[in-house]
């Protein structure tokens, strides 16, 4: 049905967009299925804001498929709880969709490229814009915790908004990263959110992430985008 359909792959991150009285809600889940009649399962367990989400809301999914950005408009029909006295959410359902609309070209350019890549498991319950761990005080203690208990990973796919990485490390989707990616002449530090994970079906053996970038210099940004625009022959 997703391949068949333009719709978001299982496993795949997507961009979850909602209007509440409040306000406009974005969050990041992961598809857990698409089945055939068109509805969509959504695992919401590392996105707290899902707590705002009820059933019959309108919503939309940003996601990519191939070289475009593709927008799903639904709503939801059914919400699970982690446990029955638990509110945190853990699955949406969506209603039934027969079409996905391509809103645009894919906006980060990917290439493949196995650089060697080095990270640390962040602390997620400290709140507000992970900017702030890029700034030369904390950004020189990560380095120092990651040269002296780093874990270690190497990039299969690289793009400017996020990296797909394999590492044999203990990682579950939603925890949050600090990496170190060694480009040909500089190293590159980013705060990152796991927005997928499963085990390679390749011969290489280990864990693919799949990487969504939340904090990144403005000089190593445009250093990793020259570098895979470089990588893709642009």
């Amino acid at each position: 049905m997703s391949d068949r359909l333009g719709f978001p792959r299982p496993k795949q991150g997507v961009r979850l967009v909602a209007e509440l009285p409040g306000g406009r809600l974005q969050l990041v889940a992961v598809v857990e299925a698409v089945r055939e009649s068109g509805e969509v399962l959504l695992d919401c367990r590392h996105a707290p804001s899902a707590a705002a989400l009820t059933r019959g809301l309108a919503i939309s999914l940003d996601y990519c498929r191939e070289d475009c950005v593709c927008e799903l408009r639904s709503s939801i029909t059914a919400i699970d709880l982690e446990s029955p006295d638990n509110a945190r959410v853990a699955r949406v359902t969506l209603a039934a969709v027969s079409q996905v609309k391509r809103i645009q070209r894919r906006r980060a350019e990917r290439a493949e490229l196995a650089l060697a890549a080095r990270f640390l498991i962040l602390e997620t319950s400290v709140p507000g814009d992970r900017q702030f761990l890029l700034t030369k005080s904390h950004a020189a203690k990560l380095q120092k915790s990651a040269r002296a208990r780093g874990l270690v990973a190497e990039t299969e796919i690289v793009s400017a908004s996020g990296v797909r990485l394999r590492t044999e490390a203990a990682v579950a989707r939603g925890d949050e990263l600090y990496i170190e990616l060694a480009l040909p002449a500089r190293t590159l530090c980013a705060i990152g959110r796991v927005v997928w994970s499963g085990q390679s079906r390749s011969n290489n053996a280990g864990l693919l992430l799949g990487v969504e970038y939340v904090a990144i210099a403005d000089t190593d940004a445009r250093a990793l985008a020259e570098l895979v625009s470089g990588a893709a022959g642009h």
